[in-house]
């Protein structure tokens, strides 16, 4: 038969492509089938009666056929002959050759991939080129995404000359997988968007994780609870823990008055973080004892991560100012009359046994039957009270205040005291001067001189 006509391709793949023919201008006989050779570009025409290569056969009046398991990105020819049977086969002249080149796919993953490097924000990604590359390699894709899932965090492109980079801002403490994935042209002309490889599900994810480092602040510092000796503390973990906490330190700054100007004492507690000091929100509280009553106190906390050994001291929260209370005062000590005088008392004690409080005064109280004075001392010790009646008992008491945001005051102690003198004899000379009809003018002189003092006369 003569040669089909008008071959030609169409629905060019990577791996197949379609050929189409027109049926011989003569075909000298019957036409059993068309026979279609495929061989790449730097192969030698088909010839013979054993022509080989890639191709098919088809049965007229089908004038198509599809030719499969080619290879991407690469130039093939392309011919078709007509076949009669007649005491064997008469095979027509090749049509052809018609050339196409398959287009380009998709490479092979990257191989090798491994990290190096890695710091608590930073990692140095490395792969060898993929095995397989049809066309022209372009970049490389280097992908980071957390181990728990999400979306990547990081992308970073890379030329194809290169087969390493490193990543940065990484979060610390943190998992992640790697993924490198190769992008090659889609065909001579350079064209994108690139054909990029697929991750090779038959492996293992690469998965690394950035080191410890300084963790963030503890967050929501609160005073929870406050006696006058101790404080509970609450707060929430740092927004960044930046790797796994091992302890919380609080550190609390007592002022302290010495000489009329205030000091800076510094008192540092470390708590090993156990289920003991967690609470059911989440948060940690501790409970810090030994303070002093009535004291003005700033507390700040931080965390603490440990690697290789050493410490990672983190931020310190801000600064919380708080005053612990005081409690109620015990009784004055020793309290005694120290001299006695004819208008006088001296009365001395001591402080209270030592407590939860701070004492800011003591009130001395003096109470005859007639008369009753009362005065404060801001330190124990020695008080006198002056101008009293002569030879005259009087209770007396003295108590503890404390100054919280009301006064608390504690029991008193008591004793009974007496100014000197004697008692006065009977005024003299008493007569009555002069008498009316609605008055009398009664007059008297004193009595007999003493160890007395007349204050009045009744």
């Amino acid at each position: 038969p003569c040669p089909p006509q008008n071959v030609q391709t169409t629905a060019v793949g990577a791996r197949s492509v379609t050929v189409r023919w027109s049926p011989p201008l003569h075909a000298n006989g019957v036409l059993s089938r068309y026979k279609v050779f495929i061989q790449t570009g730097r192969s030698e025409s088909p010839s013979g009666s054993g022509r080989k290569g890639k191709g098919s056969h088809v049965s007229p009046p089908q004038t198509n056929a599809t030719v499969s398991e080619l290879s991407p990105a690469t130039q093939y020819r392309v011919w078709v002959a007509a076949v009669n049977v007649e005491d064997g086969e008469l095979i027509s002249q090749l049509a052809g050759p018609v050339t196409f080149t398959t287009i380009v796919e998709a490479p092979s993953p990257p191989r090798n991939v491994s990290f190096s490097n890695v710091t608590s924000n930073a990692v140095a990604i490395m792969w060898s080129p993929p095995s397989i590359i049809y066309g022209s390699l372009a970049e490389y894709n280097v992908s980071l995404m957390p181990s728990l899932g999400g979306p990547v965090t990081h992308s970073v492109i890379v030329s194809a000359n290169n087969l390493s980079t490193a990543i940065e801002n990484l979060v610390p403490f943190t998992h992640y997988i790697v993924e490198v994935r190769a992008g090659t042209f889609r065909d001579v002309n350079h064209s994108r968007p690139l054909l990029w490889s697929n991750p090779d599900t038959n492996k293992q994810p690469v998965v690394f994780a950035t080191k410890q480092t300084f963790p963030s602040s503890p967050v929501n510092v609160t005073i929870t609870r406050l006696s006058s000796r101790s404080v509970w503390i609450w707060w929430d973990g740092p927004e960044h823990p930046n790797g796994n906490i091992q302890s919380y330190s609080v550190v609390l700054f007592e002022k302290r008055k010495v000489n009329g100007s205030f000091n800076t004492h510094e008192h540092k507690y470390t708590w090993a973080l156990t289920r003991a000091n967690r609470t059911k929100n989440g948060g940690t509280q501790v409970e810090v004892n030994a303070l002093s009553p009535y004291t003005q106190y700033n507390v700040t906390v931080y965390a603490v991560n440990i690697m290789d050994g050493f410490e990672l001291v983190g931020e310190k929260s801000r600064l919380i100012e708080f005053r612990t209370k005081d409690g109620t005062p015990g009784f004055p000590t020793d309290c005694r009359v120290d001299k006695e005088s004819v208008t006088s008392l001296v009365i001395a004690w001591s402080p209270p046994a030592s407590g939860d409080y701070k004492i800011v005064y003591y009130k001395i109280a003096f109470q005859s039957k007639m008369y009753y004075y009362q005065s404060v001392k801001k330190t124990p010790g020695i008080f006198e009270q002056k101008n009293l009646s002569a030879a005259t008992p009087y209770n007396v008491t003295v108590t503890a205040f404390t100054n919280d945001t009301v006064l608390l005051s504690g029991p008193a102690c008591r004793m009974t005291a007496r100014t000197k003198g004697q008692v006065p004899g009977s005024p003299t000379d008493c007569r009555v001067g002069k008498e009316d009809v609605t008055s009398l003018v009664v007059g008297w002189s004193p009595p007999a001189p003493g160890d007395y003092k007349v204050v009045h006369y009744k």
